[in-house]
């Protein structure tokens, strides 16, 4: 077996893309968890050559965690001969097999492997994927090959996580909120990117590593071209509304702080227990979060978790947690919040309405042990005077 170590050796999106021309081959099986447009316009020439000269394409493409474009599932649609679309509407599970399996009369060629069906995930990301040959003259190899082969129609055929694709399904899932379009998705990408430039002196470096630009016109699959507008109303334009100020980083110094005046459904324990919602533009204090997840309700959110001190009595907490939260469509709330929770009951019965909390982000010499500060300012102490309104940067 051949390890593809991506970038350092060869990229497996190099290599699919001979195979379909090879002319070995009359059979393309593949799936993957997640697919962009720009993985499909990779293999379009090459998919649209196999199928020419006579080959059948046939795809599995998993929707979880809002990975999957409605351009690239009607691409795709276009491209094979038989699309299948899987999803486990329980969310602890995913679907994430990356499998690619050629046969032809004499030659089968298995790859599996990390890559998903996107720029990165073909050429730039660093990946490892096996790839196992077989002569399928020799009676012991053609079987291995067929078994290896067949045990994957699992992915192929209907029930009831698995679907066959057709146009009114991709359009379904998309009305239903389960899959996005390319421009919705980079704007959940730059939302959740922290402000701020890079570090003067950053622990990591990079290395050139080459990707591969977008060279189709692929309108003739009928791309999606809008975006929904409270997208554009939302995530992306609230992340602006109060950039934070600028101040260097000293080792010792305190670097970002903001506060926020608790409401009454901060502290209700009925209408959301637990849950201190941040306004948007106060996102980036958090850091970066995971890549957007689509819930069973159709919502979207990303979140991060990391251990926090609670100044009034010096306990450090584990496992606090903020989300970024964007509702479905048919949520009868539309805006997008930041939900944070201290997930420390006992902390957190001691709240009131009114209350100001001052969120400080931890001295990077302390940064190993937590990653901010929360501090209580009761309501009618003489201070908590000193922070007008909901939220605010405080300046140090």
């Amino acid at each position: 077996m051949e390890l593809i170590l991506q970038p350092y050796s060869r990229k497996l999106g190099n290599c699919l893309a001979e195979d379909l021309r090879s002319g070995k081959y009359r059979l393309f099986l593949f799936s993957v968890a997640y697919a962009k447009l720009s993985g499909v316009d990779a293999l379009v020439d090459g998919l649209s050559a196999f199928r020419a000269a006579g080959g059948e394409v046939h795809a599995t493409v998993g929707i979880d965690q809002a990975n999957t474009s409605f351009e690239a599932l009607r691409a795709l649609l276009a491209l094979t001969d038989g699309l299948y679309i899987f999803h486990n509407s329980d969310d602890r599970s995913c679907f994430h097999p990356k499998t690619c399996i050629f046969a032809g009369d004499g030659a089968g060629k298995i790859y599996i492997g990390s890559n998903n069906l996107t720029e990165g995930g073909l050429f730039s990301n660093y990946e490892i994927a096996g790839c196992q040959e077989y002569d399928l003259t020799v009676p012991a190899q053609a079987e291995a090959f067929a078994n290896a082969a067949r045990s994957l129609n699992v992915f192929r055929q209907d029930g009831p996580c698995c679907k066959r694709a057709a146009e009114d399904l991709i359009r379904a899932l998309y009305d239903a909120r389960m899959i996005y379009s390319e421009s919705e998705l980079r704007l959940f990408r730059q939302a959740s990117r922290p402000a701020g430039g890079s570090e003067a002196d950053p622990i990591f470096r990079t290395e050139p590593i080459t990707g591969r630009a977008a060279v189709h016109d692929l309108s003739r699959f009928k791309p999606e071209a809008e975006i929904r507008a409270e997208y554009l109303t939302g995530p992306a334009a609230s992340v602006e509304a109060a950039a934070p100020p600028a101040e260097p980083v000293a080792e010792n110094a305190r670097c970002r702080c903001f506060y926020k005046r608790l409401s009454r459904n901060d502290v209700d324990l009925k209408s959301s227990p637990g849950q201190i919602i941040i306004p948007i533009g106060f996102k980036s204090f958090f850091g970066k979060l995971s890549e957007p997840q689509t819930t069973p309700k159709g919502a979207m959110q990303s979140e991060r978790y990391f251990s926090l001190k609670y100044e009034n009595t010096g306990a450090v907490t584990d496992n606090a947690r903020v989300i970024f939260y964007v509702p479905a469509a048919t949520h009868a709330r539309k805006n997008s919040e930041v939900r944070f929770a201290m997930r420390n009951r006992a902390i957190f019965n001691t709240f009131e309405k009114d209350d100001v909390l001052v969120f400080t982000l931890a001295p990077q010499s302390e940064q190993g042990q937590y990653y901010c500060s929360v501090r209580r300012i009761p309501h009618g102490d003489a201070e908590a005077d000193k922070y007008p309104g909901r939220c605010g940067w405080i300046n140090k």
